[in-house]
This record gives structure tokens, sequence and C-alpha cells, in this order.
């Protein structure tokens, strides 16, 4: 039988190690692999969307004469929509301690275990531990996260990312829901069309034709009253029209579905894709901000 042994030896090389110039090359990957979980986060809910998950649907009111509009829910949002949340929302956190190291570093001093951004409960509680997290780093650098005030009540996005971030690793996924309803309503007259060309037509043309009722052109607006719903549970009432008992009214009524963060100590219907994108421009924004003017 043949036996064949492999030996590995390890040598000393002399190729020089190349060190990368940029000191912020690590949270602005950070901020880049952010924005690439937030970008399937979007793929996902356009997905999710192209399977037709909700229904507008109406009926009439007997007793009032108004027309009512409420959801259908046919399918619900994937558990896998929070994991990706939660990725957006730890690189961003990442992001900024490892801002902290790299000013500790830009400083000529070694990075200690208890370097980190502080985003702290308190404006007493930053005073008092700000400083450890902070060892190391310039004056400059100091003054300047001090005055974005990381904390509750002096920093609420900042605050609201280190709370969804804490959740995310030490308590559960962050919650999400389909939790805002918006309707809105094209109004126009039922009997009098504008044709494709431009051209009038009386009466109800046939639908191939494209002919819309005249206001139509106008395109949507939100009705007076008609505020954003929670939606709490299938067949949730989004709307009432008052045109059921006009039939001189032509009415087209759609409903926008936002998905928003649940309600927690730091959310309350959010609308996610939003508020996660203005968490990138506000962790980049400060990323630049040290490259550009601390350093």
């Amino acid at each position: 039988m043949l036996s064949i042994r492999l030996s590995i030896v390890f040598t000393s090389c002399s190729v020089p190690v190349m060190i990368n110039p940029d000191p912020m090359l690590g949270p602005k990957l950070k901020v880049d692999r952010a924005k690439r979980h937030l970008a399937d986060f979007e793929a996902a809910l356009q997905a999710f969307f192209a399977e037709k998950p909700y229904e507008l649907v109406s009926n009439p009111d007997m007793q009032t004469g108004e027309v009512v509009y409420r959801i259908k829910v046919h399918k619900c949002l994937p558990d896998e929509l929070s994991i990706i949340v939660g990725d957006v929302v730890h690189n961003l956190r990442s992001a900024l301690d490892q801002m902290v190291c790299a000013l500790v570093r830009a400083n000529g001093q070694q990075v200690t275990g208890g370097n980190a951004f502080p985003i702290l409960g308190s404006a007493k509680s930053f005073e008092e531990r700000s400083s450890v997290k902070l060892k190391n780093v310039s004056f400059k650098a100091a003054r300047f996260i001090r005055r974005l005030k990381p904390y509750q009540g002096g920093n609420a996005p900042l605050w609201m990312l280190s709370e969804l971030d804490n959740m995310d690793k030490h308590n559960a996924i962050v919650p999400i829901a389909a939790g805002q309803v918006q309707a809105s309503t094209q109004i126009g007259m039922s009997m009098f069309h504008i044709m494709p060309d431009g051209g009038f037509a009386l009466g109800f043309p046939p639908a191939e034709t494209g002919a819309q009722p005249f206001g139509f052109q106008q395109g949507f607006f939100i009705p007076e009253g008609a505020k954003p719903v929670p939606l709490l549970k299938d067949n949730c009432e989004v709307y009432r029209s008052p045109f059921g008992a006009y039939p001189s009214v032509a009415e087209n009524v759609q409903a926008a579905i936002n998905i928003t963060f649940g309600k927690t100590k730091v959310t309350n219907n959010e609308v996610i894709t939003t508020t996660l994108q203005q968490l990138v421009e506000l962790v980049e924004g400060i990323i630049n901000i040290v490259e550009r003017r601390v350093l």
C-alpha cells in the first residue's frame, strides 16, 4: 500500500505587509454592508408585495350610505425581514465602535477592551461612563462625540440605533409589522369622461377605450380626515367614502401599506425603510465629519 505524508512548514516571508492608509476603512466597510442589507430588505419587500398579500375590498354601509373600504390580509410578513433589519442596525452600530477604535490608533495609542462609541441611557450616565469608552482618543475627537449627545433624551436617532441593536443581540428579533395603511382617492364625474386623445365623452364609454372620468386627471389625494390607520387585524377598516349615495360621483380609492417597526420602548410604527435610510445617512455623516475635520 502506498502512503503519502504531507508536511506543511511555515517559514518567514520577506514580502512586506501592506497596511491600508485609510484609518476609517473598517467603519466605511461596515456602513457599506449596512447599505447592502438595506437593499436586500427593499428587494425582499418588493418580492413580498408582488405576491399581492393585501387586498383592498369595499362594501356599502346600508345604514349610512357610505362605502366602507377594508384591507383583507392574504399573507403575513416573512420573519426573515426582521433578521435583515437586525443586520442593518448591527453593522451601523459596529461602524461607530470601529470609528472610536480608529480614533485611538490615529492618536498613537493602543485600543483597549473598553473602547467603544458611547450611547448611554442619560446625560448623567454619559458623563460618568463615556471617558472609559473614549479612553486614548484625542481631545478634539472626544469633544466632537460629546457634542453629538449620544444618550437618551439627547440624540433620539442614535439612542434608537443602540436600543434596536441591543434588542436584536440580546432579547429578540426586531419587531416589524404591516403597521400603517393610508387611503387616498381620485374623484371625478361619472357621466363625463376624458378620452386618451384629450377629447370628451358623455356617458359610460367602454373600459377598453382608456377613458377616465373627468377629474381623475388631478391624481390621487388624501381625503380630509383620512389618517394613517394601524393594520392590527384582518379586514381592518381604512376609509369610509361619503360618495356611495351619489351616483354622479366617480371615485377610485387606493391604499398604501407601509411596513413599520412594531411598538417597543424606542419604536412606534415608524416606516422601516425611511428610518433605516436616515440611520445610514446619520452614521455615514458622522464618519465623514470625523475623517475630514477630526483626524
